[in-house]
Formats: structure tokens, C-alpha cells, sequence
């Protein structure tokens, strides 16, 4: 179903610009964003009733796509997902990925900020997840656990179990390259930008 309305140019100037170069040049520039091949997202402005454009970083997984409504990890959404939450025929894609109470999550990576309440949250939930009662969370959420010498009850998703299953010489283990190492500073502070 086409999108029908005038367009109206984002507030946003460098997703604005993105999304025109995009265009102007029928995907020849401005593909890429941050590393990720990009998408442009037309809405219906919810307040304004006009056409938005968005450049969007597209995820995907297995042939399904994705767009993100985080702005770069930000604690409230971007316009264009309360202009899809708007339209009664989009808002039925938004917020399917939600996780439900009891729903074990194991995250990949914890950050604390310097204003949070609790500072040492990081450093317990660390320990937590080293412990035998954390590495068999880890297992009946669908992750591997790794702990030495810990044997998790009712899961086959060990190191263990994949050495077994596909012979040892074939896991290839990735370390952290030197290149995630040295963009640390770069990105401890965009995210104390963000968040303080």
C-alpha cells in the first residue's frame, strides 16, 4: 500500500541528508551506515500528517529484516517509531520483540553508567553469571555455558557438548581482536555521552 501525503524533510539533518543522497543516487551512495547496510523507513508524521524518509541501519537474521527503534542506544524512542505506531496497519510490527516476564535473557554486554544507583550492579550480576547457579541460567537460556569443570543439569549446550559433537579441531574459539580493544575509549565515551 503506497504512502500517501507531502513530503516533508526530517528534523534531523544528517538522517535527512543520508536518506536523500540514498535516493538521489538510487543506492549508488550513502548504503551504508556505521558498518550496516541501511534501509529508508516512509512514514506518516503522526502530529504533522506528511511523508518522513528515515535512514535506517537493516538488521538481518536468517532472510528476516530488521530495523531497530533504539537512536543509538537512547532511552526513549526515535520520532519515526511513534509515526508507525500511529498508522492502525503498522503498529501491528512494533514491539513483537519484547520479552515476556520469566523469559530468560542473558545480556551480552553490562554497562554501568557514573549517575546509576548502584554502581557494583555490574560487578554482582558478573559474579552471578560465573556462578554455578548463573552458567545453568545461561544454559536453559539457550546459551553455552563455559564455566570449567561445571556440568549443568538438563542441557547439552556446554563447550563440552560442542567439542563432542563436532570434534575440537573444528571449533574455532574467537578472542576479543585488538581492534575491539582499542576502540574501547572511543566507545566508553559515547556511551557516557548518551548517558551520563
Amino acid at each position: 500500500m503506497p504512502l500517501q501525503g507531502q513530503y516533508a524533510p526530517g528534523k534531523s539533518a544528517w538522517a535527512r541528508e543520508h536518506a536523500e543522497q540514498f535516493e538521489a543516487s538510487r543506492g549508488a551512495e550513502k548504503g551504508m551506515l556505521k558498518g550496516k547496510p541501511i534501509v529508508v523507513v516512509t512514514s506518516v508524521g503522526a502530529q504533522t500528517g506528511k511523508l518522513r524518509k528515515t535512514a535506517l541501519m537493516r538488521v538481518e537474521h536468517g532472510g528476516t529484516y530488521a530495523v531497530v527503534a533504539s537512536m543509538g542506544g537512547a532511552t526513549k524512542h526515535p520520532r519515526w517509531y511513534y509515526n508507525l505506531k500511529a498508522n492502525p496497519q503498522l503498529a501491528s510490527i512494533l514491539d513483537w520483540t519484547y520479552n515476556k516476564d520469566a523469559t530468560p535473557r542473558v545480556p551480552r554486554g553490562i554497562g554501568i553508567t557514573v549517575k546509576a544507583a548502584s554502581p557494583a550492579s555490574a560487578k554482582l550480576f558478573l559474579n552471578w553469571v560465573y556462578s554455578k547457579a548463573g552458567q545453568q541460567a545461561m544454559c536453559d537460556a539457550s546459551f553455552t555455558a563455559f564455566r570449567n569443570k561445571f556440568v549443568p543439569k538438563n542441557c547439552t549446550n556446554t563447550l563440552a557438548d560442542v567439542y563432542a559433537k563436532v570434534g575440537q579441531k573444528n571449533v574455532i574459539l574467537v578472542p576479543f581482536s585488538q581492534k575491539f580493544v582499542n576502540d574501547q575509549p572511543a566507545y566508553k565515551k559515547r556511551w557516557h555521552d548518551i548517558f551520563g
